[in-house]
Protein backbone atom coordinates (compact mmCIF):
# COMPACT_ATOMS: atom_id res chain seq x y z
CA UNK A 1 0.00 0.00 0.00
CA UNK A 2 1.15 3.69 -1.34
CA UNK A 3 -0.59 5.27 1.83
CA UNK A 4 1.72 8.85 1.89
CA UNK A 5 3.93 10.55 -0.55
CA UNK A 6 6.37 14.09 -1.42
CA UNK A 7 5.68 16.51 -3.64
CA UNK A 8 7.60 19.37 -2.59
CA UNK A 9 7.47 21.34 -6.11
CA UNK A 10 5.50 24.32 -6.67
CA UNK A 11 2.73 25.41 -8.70
CA UNK A 12 5.53 27.41 -11.22
CA UNK A 13 7.51 23.53 -10.54
CA UNK A 14 4.98 21.69 -11.53
CA UNK A 15 4.20 23.82 -14.68
CA UNK A 16 7.16 23.70 -16.03
CA UNK A 17 8.05 20.11 -15.41
CA UNK A 18 5.36 18.85 -16.88
CA UNK A 19 4.52 20.86 -19.89
CA UNK A 20 0.71 21.72 -18.26
CA UNK A 21 -1.71 24.56 -17.83
CA UNK A 22 -1.84 24.83 -13.79
CA UNK A 23 -4.37 27.69 -13.61
CA UNK A 24 -6.08 25.52 -10.91
CA UNK A 25 -2.94 25.23 -8.99
CA UNK A 26 -2.52 29.29 -8.24
CA UNK A 27 -6.17 29.63 -7.91
CA UNK A 28 -6.41 27.50 -4.76
CA UNK A 29 -3.02 28.47 -3.39
CA UNK A 30 -1.56 24.66 -3.69
CA UNK A 31 1.03 24.56 -1.28
CA UNK A 32 4.15 21.92 -1.65
CA UNK A 33 4.27 18.63 1.13
CA UNK A 34 6.19 16.32 2.29
CA UNK A 35 4.01 14.23 3.68
CA UNK A 36 0.86 13.68 1.36
CA UNK A 37 -2.09 11.91 3.04
CA UNK A 38 -5.30 10.49 2.10
CA UNK A 39 -8.49 12.53 2.21
CA UNK A 40 -6.03 16.06 1.42
CA UNK A 41 -6.09 17.65 -1.85
CA UNK A 42 -3.17 17.69 -4.03
CA UNK A 43 -1.95 18.26 -7.77
CA UNK A 44 -2.94 15.84 -10.53
CA UNK A 45 -2.34 15.73 -14.30
CA UNK A 46 -4.90 14.81 -16.73
CA UNK A 47 -5.84 15.19 -20.61
CA UNK A 48 -8.23 17.68 -21.22
CA UNK A 49 -8.88 18.73 -24.71
CA UNK A 50 -5.89 17.37 -25.73
CA UNK A 51 -3.88 19.70 -23.33
CA UNK A 52 -1.82 19.05 -20.21
CA UNK A 53 -3.87 20.09 -16.88
CA UNK A 54 -2.86 20.05 -13.19
CA UNK A 55 -5.93 20.74 -10.88
CA UNK A 56 -6.26 19.45 -7.11
CA UNK A 57 -8.02 16.45 -6.38
CA UNK A 58 -9.10 14.62 -2.85
CA UNK A 59 -6.98 11.57 -2.36
CA UNK A 60 -9.30 8.61 -1.92
CA UNK A 61 -12.61 7.08 -3.69
CA UNK A 62 -15.51 6.81 -1.52
CA UNK A 63 -17.19 3.66 -2.53
CA UNK A 64 -20.81 2.66 -0.73
CA UNK A 65 -19.02 -1.09 -0.13
CA UNK A 66 -16.37 0.65 2.10
CA UNK A 67 -19.06 2.17 4.54
CA UNK A 68 -17.21 5.60 4.88
CA UNK A 69 -13.83 4.50 4.71
CA UNK A 70 -11.57 5.81 1.18
CA UNK A 71 -9.85 3.85 -1.12
CA UNK A 72 -6.53 4.91 -2.14
CA UNK A 73 -4.85 2.32 -3.76
CA UNK A 74 -5.40 -0.45 -6.14
CA UNK A 75 -3.88 -2.99 -7.95
CA UNK A 76 -2.67 -1.56 -11.03
CA UNK A 77 -1.97 -5.52 -12.37
CA UNK A 78 -5.66 -6.03 -12.13
CA UNK A 79 -7.32 -2.55 -11.99
CA UNK A 80 -8.85 -3.52 -15.99
CA UNK A 81 -10.96 -6.31 -14.79
CA UNK A 82 -12.13 -5.07 -11.46
CA UNK A 83 -15.95 -3.66 -11.39
CA UNK A 84 -14.62 -0.84 -9.45
CA UNK A 85 -11.83 0.85 -11.39
CA UNK A 86 -12.57 -0.89 -15.20
CA UNK A 87 -14.15 2.34 -16.35
CA UNK A 88 -11.23 4.64 -14.85
CA UNK A 89 -9.14 2.46 -16.14
CA UNK A 90 -10.59 3.15 -19.81
CA UNK A 91 -11.43 6.76 -19.85
CA UNK A 92 -9.90 8.21 -16.45
CA UNK A 93 -6.36 7.59 -16.08
CA UNK A 94 -4.28 10.69 -14.35
CA UNK A 95 -0.64 10.98 -12.78
CA UNK A 96 0.36 12.07 -9.46
CA UNK A 97 3.15 14.01 -9.41
CA UNK A 98 6.30 13.35 -6.40
CA UNK A 99 9.61 12.88 -5.11
CA UNK A 100 9.24 10.21 -2.87
CA UNK A 101 6.87 7.63 -1.65
CA UNK A 102 6.49 6.14 1.53
CA UNK A 103 6.55 2.44 2.82
CA UNK A 104 6.01 0.96 6.34
CA UNK A 105 7.90 -1.98 6.62
CA UNK A 106 6.45 -4.99 8.95
CA UNK A 107 8.76 -5.76 12.15
CA UNK A 108 9.03 -9.52 13.29
CA UNK A 109 7.30 -10.01 16.75
CA UNK A 110 4.58 -7.24 16.58
CA UNK A 111 6.87 -4.34 16.70
CA UNK A 112 5.97 -0.83 15.52
CA UNK A 113 6.04 -0.70 11.09
CA UNK A 114 9.14 0.72 10.16
CA UNK A 115 8.82 4.04 7.74
CA UNK A 116 11.10 4.35 4.25
CA UNK A 117 11.45 6.67 1.69
CA UNK A 118 11.71 5.74 -1.25
CA UNK A 119 12.73 8.42 -4.05
CA UNK A 120 14.74 7.70 -7.28
CA UNK A 121 18.42 7.48 -7.39
CA UNK A 122 18.77 10.84 -9.24
CA UNK A 123 16.49 12.54 -6.97
CA UNK A 124 14.40 13.51 -9.92
CA UNK A 125 10.60 14.13 -9.09
CA UNK A 126 8.13 11.40 -10.95
CA UNK A 127 4.50 10.63 -11.92
CA UNK A 128 2.41 7.95 -10.16
CA UNK A 129 -0.60 6.42 -12.12
CA UNK A 130 -3.53 7.12 -11.16
CA UNK A 131 -7.41 6.63 -11.68
CA UNK A 132 -9.78 9.42 -10.85
CA UNK A 133 -13.55 9.22 -10.74
CA UNK A 134 -16.47 12.17 -9.44
CA UNK A 135 -17.89 11.66 -6.18
CA UNK A 136 -21.25 11.69 -5.08
CA UNK A 137 -22.36 14.76 -3.99
CA UNK A 138 -26.06 15.75 -2.45
CA UNK A 139 -28.47 17.39 -4.52
CA UNK A 140 -27.38 20.93 -5.55
CA UNK A 141 -23.62 20.50 -4.86
CA UNK A 142 -21.05 20.53 -7.15
CA UNK A 143 -19.37 16.76 -7.39
CA UNK A 144 -15.63 16.54 -6.56
CA UNK A 145 -13.02 14.72 -8.32
CA UNK A 146 -10.96 11.91 -6.33
CA UNK A 147 -8.07 10.06 -7.32
CA UNK A 148 -6.01 7.19 -6.20
CA UNK A 149 -2.90 5.54 -6.87
CA UNK A 150 -1.66 2.10 -8.81
CA UNK A 151 0.67 -0.41 -7.00
CA UNK A 152 2.59 -3.10 -8.57
CA UNK A 153 4.30 -6.12 -7.25
CA UNK A 154 7.82 -4.45 -5.37
CA UNK A 155 11.01 -4.60 -7.45
CA UNK A 156 14.40 -6.15 -6.01
CA UNK A 157 14.85 -2.56 -4.48
CA UNK A 158 11.69 -2.41 -2.67
CA UNK A 159 10.56 -6.07 -1.87
CA UNK A 160 13.25 -6.25 1.40
CA UNK A 161 11.00 -3.19 2.34
CA UNK A 162 7.19 -3.99 0.90
CA UNK A 163 5.82 -6.10 -1.02
CA UNK A 164 4.02 -3.50 -3.19
CA UNK A 165 5.02 0.05 -4.71
CA UNK A 166 3.85 2.80 -6.62
CA UNK A 167 3.57 2.33 -10.16
CA UNK A 168 5.78 5.13 -11.89
CA UNK A 169 5.37 6.14 -15.10
CA UNK A 170 7.84 7.11 -17.17
CA UNK A 171 7.99 10.66 -19.01
CA UNK A 172 8.26 9.43 -22.65
CA UNK A 173 5.00 7.08 -21.62
CA UNK A 174 3.33 10.00 -19.61
CA UNK A 175 0.73 10.73 -22.36
CA UNK A 176 0.22 7.50 -23.81
CA UNK A 177 -1.00 6.91 -20.36
CA UNK A 178 -2.99 10.13 -19.93
CA UNK A 179 -4.91 9.46 -23.31
CA UNK A 180 -8.28 8.07 -23.43
CA UNK A 181 -7.51 6.44 -26.90
CA UNK A 182 -4.28 4.78 -25.90
CA UNK A 183 -5.11 0.61 -26.60
CA UNK A 184 -6.01 -1.06 -23.39
CA UNK A 185 -3.24 -3.34 -24.40
CA UNK A 186 -0.87 -0.68 -24.79
CA UNK A 187 -1.87 0.64 -21.30
CA UNK A 188 -2.03 -2.23 -19.52
CA UNK A 189 2.13 -2.50 -20.77
CA UNK A 190 2.71 0.56 -18.80
CA UNK A 191 1.31 -0.96 -14.78
CA UNK A 192 4.70 -2.56 -14.08
CA UNK A 193 7.36 -1.60 -11.22
CA UNK A 194 10.02 0.32 -12.80
CA UNK A 195 13.86 -0.71 -13.02
CA UNK A 196 15.31 -2.26 -9.82
CA UNK A 197 18.70 0.45 -10.07
CA UNK A 198 16.06 3.69 -10.55
CA UNK A 199 15.13 3.37 -6.86
CA UNK A 200 16.52 3.33 -3.20
CA UNK A 201 14.94 3.05 0.06
CA UNK A 202 15.83 4.32 3.21
CA UNK A 203 14.60 4.58 6.89
CA UNK A 204 12.83 7.38 7.76
CA UNK A 205 11.76 9.05 11.19
CA UNK A 206 8.57 7.71 12.51
CA UNK A 207 7.12 11.61 12.21
CA UNK A 208 5.84 10.68 9.00
CA UNK A 209 3.34 8.33 10.90
CA UNK A 210 1.28 11.57 11.68
CA UNK A 211 -0.41 13.73 8.88
CA UNK A 212 0.58 16.99 10.90
CA UNK A 213 4.39 16.65 10.42
CA UNK A 214 5.35 18.42 7.13
CA UNK A 215 8.44 19.36 6.01
CA UNK A 216 12.12 18.29 4.18
CA UNK A 217 13.18 16.92 7.69
CA UNK A 218 10.65 13.80 6.66
CA UNK A 219 12.90 12.59 4.11
CA UNK A 220 16.33 12.72 6.53
CA UNK A 221 17.81 9.35 6.73
CA UNK A 222 16.79 7.93 10.18
CA UNK A 223 20.06 6.71 11.65
CA UNK A 224 20.18 3.44 13.91
CA UNK A 225 20.33 4.10 17.60
CA UNK A 226 19.54 7.56 17.12
CA UNK A 227 15.87 8.84 18.75
CA UNK A 228 13.72 8.26 15.81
Amino acid sequence: MCGRFANPLTAEELETRLHAKANALYARGWKPTWNAAPSQHHPVLILSGGERRLGLMRWGWKPAFLAGRDLVNARGEEAHGKRTFAEAFLRRRCLVPASAFYEWQEQPEGGANKPFAIARVDREPFTIAGLWCWLDAPEGQEREPAFLLLTVPANATIAPVHHRQACIIAPADRDRWLDPTTPIAAVRALVVACPDAELEAWPVSKAVNAPKNDGPELLALAIQGQPR
